[in-house]
């Protein structure tokens, strides 16, 4: 009689136009059949559990992910770009890649992390990286001294030359007054004084900026700051005031 795979357990599979037949059991909804292409018909053979790596968490350098295969600690530190001391390439007699386990298990401690290590250092879940495979998912934290050189988070930036190029700048203008002679608008007026004073090509496309400039170009006498992003006046105002701006770092910093 064939075999068909339910949940964890197995059960007998019944041809399909079998006279007489008894009632399947009933399961628990929770658990589904998954049998094998052939269905009811017959089941070729049994699908088996695929084991999932194990996920190792190194702290505080901040690696996270999956231990290769039948690999150590060591090896998974490696795979992360951990760089855990190992002088004696991985056979424990340095012990040099002392770490300690907070949550998690691992395979049990050998005679030479014994020989190596302080029961004491043992009783807090010390271990040596390079002795120690996962069972499971861990999170591991690893000393200061382990470590091949010392771990510094950089908290200045790098200082190299760079050509300033702002998509926000500012240019101070002196419009004539309006006359006769001149019949362009203010906008077009304007859009000339920056031309001509920092040679910025630039429009003004919005409404409210329009207005915007017609009334603060008489309050302050044809005389303002203009600021310009792009090709486009965003803002006008007096000489002297204040221009500010804001600075928003989305960075990935521990």
């Amino acid at each position: 009689m064939p075999a068909c795979w339910w949940g964890r357990s197995l059960s007998a599979c019944w041809p399909r136009r079998r006279v007489g037949r008894p009632p399947l059991p009933a399961w628990p909804p929770s658990r589904r059949l998954a049998c094998c292409p052939g269905g009811w018909r017959g089941c070729a053979s049994v699908p088996k559990e695929v084991a999932l790596p194990h996920i190792i968490d190194f702290e505080p350098v901040g690696r996270r992910g999956p231990c290769p295969e039948g690999g150590t600690l060591l090896d998974a530190a490696r795979a992360l770009g951990v760089d855990l001391a190992s002088v004696c390439g991985g056979n424990g007699s340095c012990a040099r890649c002392r770490v300690q386990i907070v949550t998690g298990e691992v395979t049990p401690v050998v005679s030479r992390e014994a020989e190596k290590l302080p029961a004491s250092d043992l009783a807090q879940g010390y271990r040596l990286a390079c002795l120690a495979a996962p069972l499971s998912d861990c999170r591991v934290h690893v000393p200061p001294e382990s470590l091949t050189a010392l771990q510094r988070t950089q908290v200045e930036g790098l200082e190299v030359p760079a050509e300033v190029e702002p998509s926000v700048v500012s240019c101070t203008v002196q419009l004539p007054r309006p006359s006769l002679e001149d019949l362009r608008g203010d906008d077009e007026r304007l859009c000339a004084a920056l031309a001509a004073a920092c040679g910025l090509d630039a429009a003004i496309p919005d409404l409210e900026v329009a207005r915007l400039a017609s009334t603060e170009l008489r309050r302050l006498d044809w005389q303002a700051r203009v600021t310009v992003r792009g090709h486009e006046v965003v803002h006008v105002a007096a000489v002297d005031s204040p221009w500010l701006g804001v600075a928003v770092d989305i960075g990935t910093t521990k």
